[in-house]
């Protein structure tokens, strides 16, 4: 054998040999840029790296999670479900997630039947008190609606709407021209937005700061989109900013301005002004409130306005609402009622050409994603709406789809969505070029009879009702006295952030104003709260939520001996808390509050109505105790002790009677209580049950106020159930 032929066979060898090594490299090189990119959530590149790894991929566990992960984030779900079976397969860690986003890639490709499997397996991985059970119940809902909805023709063809305009971030709320064809207006999150990253203060913070979205025109010409580009560098600052809609013909554009997309300032901005003049940014007239987190609008030849809202005397969450225009002055908005609302949220209403038909976002138990769009038409002769629909598949889809609005044509509809097929980012618009023409959309209206909705009620009408109901004395001599009405309403809340909101400080304006005129009234106030610890805590936390309130009414100028301050804990919820054993959080909304009471003479000239929250049916408590009614009059109580904080006493943790604590100003300390009963036998049989304890005592209050033993004789011939009471005390001493 030649010197040559033995280099060449060398060479061969050491590329046979070598060769593993290569390959070890090569996965090992994937492997470190697939984790770089999966830390950076740069998702789809690191999917691409994670499928070069795959045989290193699938070794090992977190990498496998970080696989499966990236493909479902990319839009990638084929590959992440044969990642996630095989995760729930050999991963005890990674089984319960798994399954979940199994469901969810399932949901993504419309195999909902799959998805409802994988949800009923992760369901059963949950515990029996994990909250998350009542959203995984929810969700296998949406499912089956799915496999109904897949059995029918799809209503449209739906794409993303070009790469011009989406991107690997944030594009929402596109909103088509009213004036040129092919024009629309969006928002979007953009690394070159205006003000950089910002932090929730307004100022730069490159490391924890947000960028906050900005306003872009997308134009089309001869077919294909132009380079997008921002609208007038004057309404795009540092806040948030999103399009709602247009009015005066097209011409002025209705915007929302916020650090947090939730509460802000609704404005309009000329479109005629030059890039050069300064904004316009006068407020939008209407009776839409920004600030309280009213949002997602749509305007009707100027002088119909629907809205979200998550304002009082609705059925859930978002509701919408409607106001029209009469006389120059927009009317009090009015829910739309039960036929669109739910006890879930409803938002991004658009009103068709024709003044009738309504789209708009809801994620209730018909959606099969989290918000789906839906159809209604007001029916002019009967004066209420159509029972609403899904529209349909594939505008809806497994994830959010909202801000729907057809094109003036009403061939197609634009909309946003967080679906992932098609998807360049966390949100992308999408355009649905719909199968037969839309007549709503195509024969204009001179006007709208949606003004009916503003008509004397239908008997038979459902709408959610004010609730007021009027617990004030009516004098035989009223007619020659003037009379101010005040409507009293309860203030919630979620976390502290209540006592700044607009609701709170109305009330408490109120308050002042009508102690001013009415010096002689008292105030009561009687705070709930339903937080998971024991019943003594959340007695505390409730009157410490009511102290915040007292505080500032002090503030106004109101003497705190006019304020008394009470803590029932959560004895007496609004709506039930709990459905077959299971936490109902969305009832919290209507428990978490304090509710105002107002101790009035009969010589008061003020006359006191109470407001209280519609609560749909399923949720409301049977009737229980009025306390307005008997914190206003004559009660008896047992009193288990005082303390400058919380009292630890098994007897408040008794759930068998409504416990409270009050304030009492003239020791400084909290007086804890048991029983609430306008008999004294009643309370009597409750003392004698716990009577062991020769510290309790039973106690009457007067208007929420202990009566002294010296001062009880005064007031047995107006209450001559008092007279028990003396002999009682006569035989314990």
């Amino acid at each position: 054998m030649n010197s040559q032929k033995i280099i060449v066979l060398l060479n061969l060898i050491l590329i046979i040999f070598s060769f593993p090594l290569l390959k070890a490299q090569s996965l090992s090189n994937n492997i470190d840029q697939a984790e770089f990119n999966y830390k950076n959530e740069e998702f789809t590149l690191a999917a691409q790296f994670y499928k070069k790894a795959w045989e290193k991929v699938v070794t090992k566990t977190d990498l496998l999670q970080h696989a499966a992960f990236s493909f479902y984030q990319g839009g990638q779900m084929e590959d992440a479900i044969q990642a996630y079976e095989i995760l729930a397969a050999e991963s005890s860690k990674h089984e319960a997630k798994s399954f979940y986003y199994l469901a969810l890639a399932s949901k993504e490709i419309g195999n909902y039947r799959d998805a409802t499997d994988y949800y009923k397996a992760y369901y059963k991985k949950l515990s029996s008190k994990d909250k998350e059970r009542i959203l995984i119940r929810n969700e296998i809902s949406r499912c089956l609606e799915g496999v109904k909805l897949a059995k029918l023709q799809p209503v449209a063809i739906v794409e993303s709407i070009g790469a011009n305009i989406n991107s690997n971030n944030e594009e929402y709320n596109i909103i088509p021209s009213v004036n040129f064809t092919d024009r629309f207006y969006f928002s979007a999150i953009r690394a070159e937005n205006e003000g950089g990253k910002r932090n929730n203060e307004g100022k730069a913070d490159e490391k924890s700061g947000i960028l906050r979205s900005d306003l872009f025109i997308a134009e089309k010409e001869s077919g294909s989109w132009k380079p997008i580009k921002k609208m007038n560098t004057l309404i795009n600052g540092t806040k948030h900013d999103a399009i709602l809609d247009f009015i005066n013909d097209g011409e002025s554009m209705v915007y929302f301005q916020s650090w947090n997309q939730n509460e802000g300032d609704i404005k309009i901005h000329n479109l005629s002004s030059e890039s050069n003049k300064k904004v316009d940014e006068n407020l939008f007239k209407g009776l839409i409130y920004g600030e309280i987190g009213d949002k997602y609008m749509s305007v009707f030849q100027d002088s119909v306005v629907i809205f979200s809202s998550k304002r009082l005397g609705g059925y859930g969450g978002f509701d919408l609402y409607i106001s029209i225009l009469r006389n120059g002055k927009w009317s009090t908005p009015k829910n739309l009622g039960n036929k669109i609302n739910t006890p879930y949220n409803e938002i991004s209403p658009f009103i068709a050409k024709d003044g009738l038909t309504l789209y708009y976002s809801s994620d209730n138990l018909q959606s099969i994603g989290g918000y789906d769009i839906f159809r209604t038409i007001f029916k002019a002769e009967s004066g209420i709406w159509d029972q609403a629909e899904n529209i349909g598949l594939p505008v809806n889809s497994g994830a959010n789809d909202y801000s729907f609005r057809l094109t003036p044509d009403g061939l197609s509809g634009v909309f946003t969505s967080d679906r992932k097929k098609n998807s360049k980012g966390k949100q992308d618009i999408f355009i649905a070029y719909f199968k037969q023409e839309l007549e709503e959309q195509y024969y204009p209206s001179n006007g709208t009879m949606l003004s009916l909705l503003f008509e004397p009620k239908n008997e038979n009408e459902t709408a959610p009702k004010s609730n007021i109901s009027n617990t004030a004395k009516q004098p035989n001599e009223a007619l020659n006295k003037v009379y101010k009405d005040y409507i009293v309403e309860p203030v919630f809340y979620v976390d502290d952030k209540f006592i700044k909101e607009a609701k709170t400080i109305k009330q408490v304006d109120q308050l002042q104003s009508m102690m001013k005129v009415n010096p002689e009234l008292k105030i009561q106030l009687m705070a709930h709260a339903y937080e998971e610890n024991s019943a003594p805590l959340n007695l505390y936390y409730s009157i410490k939520k009511a102290e915040q309130i007292s505080a500032l009414i002090e503030e106004q100028g109101i003497p705190k001996e006019k304020i008394q301050v009470y803590g029932f804990g959560n004895y007496f919820p609004n709506a039930k808390p709990e459905i077959n054993n299971t936490k109902y959080e969305i009832s919290e909304k209507w428990n978490k509050r304090i509710e105002l009471n107002i101790i009035s003479a009969d010589t008061s000239l003020a006359r006191i109505s109470y407001s209280s929250p519609a609560i749909p049916e399923y949720l409301k408590m049977p009737p229980s105790k009025n306390l307005k009614n008997i914190f206003s009059t004559l009660f008896y109580t047992i009193l288990i002790g005082e303390s400058e904080q919380v009292l630890n006493s098994d007897i408040l943790k008794k759930k068998d009677h409504p416990t409270f604590v009050y304030f009492d100003p003239k020791s400084k300390k909290y007086q804890y209580y048991y029983g609430i009963e306008t008999k004294f036998r009643d309370a009597e049989s409750i003392f004698t049950k716990i009577k062991e304890n020769s510290k309790l005592k039973i106690v009457p209050l007067l208007q929420g106020s202990i009566i002294e033993r010296k001062e009880v004789i005064n007031f047995v011939e107006k209450y001559p159930d008092l007279i028990l009471y003396i002999n009682f005390m006569n035989n314990q001493k």
